[in-house]
């Protein structure tokens, strides 16, 4: 099982590259013998070294086993697994639930599976993936290789802006607890029109029949694909890609005679686009016709696929008020010379309002202990990766504002801070570091989104499936909310002189691991306990690595026992 990693890539990309091609050339073609790729000894250690690179491989499931002790075990966790599997006595453990906030209040819940489970999904993902990619329509661009928000409202613009399409009316759409009431039997009714292989359907059936353990009480999962899982949003877009292909059938895949006589009927055309279990879909005809066709669509739903449009969340909206979708807003206006109207995306009010609720936590008056320049790095964080997030789009005089704002906040925090005279805070901290003013300490400057960030529009080219013709790995497009995750506000747990101090250590130890002399991303250890409220003193500090670090915490460890004999 020592198989160099660029070997195994190699090889488990040719795999999908030939499964993809024969998807592609025969539509109707039933996949048999899968089950014997799961026990492939290329794609087994493929999947487990491209896991252990997840950033969610640190959390353990029900089993408790971390990346960590997986690392120290693999070839005996791939051997073991192995067994397994070719003797069909595997089974999928139940996930470990936890529950993290949504922007409604709400909290959302995310299902854990454990580090073996998640690399039985990983593999049967990438066996799967090929061919599925060849039968899903261009409309749906979530959780998809190659494909992203940004794409989508691509699509969106591409179709819906030039003047000549006329749309009129948006059905904003999104289904209720779409993950949650997936029908299991639906779902495998689907997989089967394209594998035909009984066992990897077993092993399918398994991962979504699990079950849950919140705390140590053990619930059933009857519908549903648990929100965490590697394979959850594949399986999600098979079981949607029923929704494109019904928009297809009847509305989007007609030919320009069926839609021009539509059109004389006023019976209307419609396009459509969607992430996830959000959609969009844009009218031409009346407010009526939309309305019947929001109609059609929600007994779809409920008929065919057991599922139910949002009251809450689905509206009906002519496109001269605005719509929201995916963070932005689209607004169709009319021009001032020639009467003609564009269509304008924009960052949405909601999406601005909280970046300014943020902005305005991180320099609140609570937090002027923090140092100067530790604050302007936090702030430049949140406000690239939101600019990066919208810089596809007509965002430029949103980001002169956002970038007004977060100057204005950071002068009246700097106020607050040194209780000096605005005069003296210029004097201190204002200069032009480039084509504009803004506040610099310490060497680093204030972002500015709305000169710094460059706007460009990114254009929709329709992409085919993405292991057609490619010896390299494919990658998938995650989801990026500019809003998501735990940002720093600037605050050191050892107050506002560690940057300087850490960054000292740093180049005193050349960046480098004191016990393994490893280099790269290098974190900085007290030798022995600092004392609160007294300052850092250089010999009581050492430099180690990630991995070293954590063994520092069990007193017993090699680690341990070799700092132990360093004198601070």
């Amino acid at each position: 099982m020592n198989m160099p990693t660029e070997l195994c890539r190699m090889q488990v990309s040719e795999l999908q590259r030939r499964l993809a091609k024969k998807a592609t050339d025969k539509p109707e073609h039933r996949f048999t013998k899968l089950y014997d790729l799961l026990t492939w000894e290329p794609l087994m250690a493929w999947a487990f070294d491209k896991l252990m690179t997840n950033i969610g491989s640190r959390t353990a499931g029900i089993d408790g086993m971390d990346k960590r002790t997986a690392q120290q075990n693999r070839d005996n966790i791939i051997a073991e697994l192995r067994g397994q599997l070719k003797a069909r006595t595997y089974n999928h453990q139940p996930v470990r639930r936890v529950y993290i906030p949504k922007a409604n209040g709400k909290r959302r819940p995310l299902g854990i599976p454990t580090l073996v489970d998640r690399l039985v999904q990983l593999m049967a993902k990438a066996i799967l993936e090929p061919i599925f990619e060849s039968d899903f329509r261009p409309e749906s661009h979530g959780f998809r290789p190659g494909r992203s928000c940004h794409t989508a409202m691509a699509h969106l613009f591409q179709a819906t802006a030039p003047r000549q399409k006329k749309m009129y009316w948006v059905v904003e759409g999104d289904i209720t607890g779409c993950f949650d009431h997936i029908q299991h039997n639906i779902l495998m009714r689907l997989l089967r029109r394209r594998i035909q292989d009984a066992k990897l359907l077993g092993v399918i059936w398994q991962m979504l029949r699990a079950g849950v353990m919140e705390g140590e009480l053990f619930k059933k999962s009857p519908a549903g694909t648990p929100q965490g899982g590697i394979i959850s949003p594949l399986l999600a877009n098979v079981y949607l890609h029923e929704i494109d292909a019904w928009f297809y059938q009847n509305y989007t895949g007609l030919n320009y005679n069926e839609k021009n006589k539509r059109r004389k009927r006023k019976e209307g055309n419609a396009f459509y686009v969607r992430y996830a279990d959000d959609f969009v879909v844009a009218w031409n005809g009346t407010k009526e016709g939309a309305e019947r066709l929001k109609a059609e669509l929600s007994t779809f739903l409920r008929d065919e696929l057991g599922l139910e449009l949002s009251a809450e969340k689905t509206h009906l909206t002519h496109v001269t008020e605005g719509y929201d979708f995916l963070g932005f807003t689209v607004k169709r206006y009319e021009g001032r010379g020639d009467g003609r109207n564009d269509l304008i995306i924009r960052p949405s009010e909601k999406s601005v309002m909280k970046l300014k609720a943020k902005i305005k936590a991180m320099t609140k008056r609570g937090t002027t202990l923090d140092a100067v320049r530790d604050k302007i790095e936090a702030m430049n964080y949140l406000l690239k990766g939101w600019a990066n997030y919208y810089r596809h789009q007509a965002s430029s005089s949103t980001f002169d504002y956002i970038g007004s704002y977060a100057f204005k906040r950071m002068e009246t925090w700097l106020q607050k801070k040194t209780r000096q005279r605005i005069r003296a805070i210029y004097r201190a901290y204002y200069r032009k570091p480039g084509r504009y003013h803004t506040w610099v300490a310490g060497g680093m400057a204030l972002y500015h989104p709305g000169v710094l960030t460059k706007i460009e529009r990114m254009r929709y080219a329709h992409r085919p499936n993405p292991y057609l013709n490619t010896t390299d790995e494919v990658y998938l497009t995650y989801h990026h909310d500019p809003h998501a995750g735990k940002e720093w506000g600037g605050a050191h747990f050892y107050g506002e002189e560690w940057t300087k101090v850490r960054a000292e250590v740093l180049a005193r130890d050349g960046r480098k691991c004191r016990v393994c002399g490893k280099g790269g991303r290098v974190e900085v250890h007290h030798l022995r306990p600092h004392q609160p409220g007294r300052p850092h003193e250089l010999h009581n500090l050492i430099t180690l690595c990630a991995t070293c670090h954590r063994q520092v915490r069990d007193p017993q460890s090699e680690v341990s026992r070799q700092l132990a004999r360093i004198t601070p």
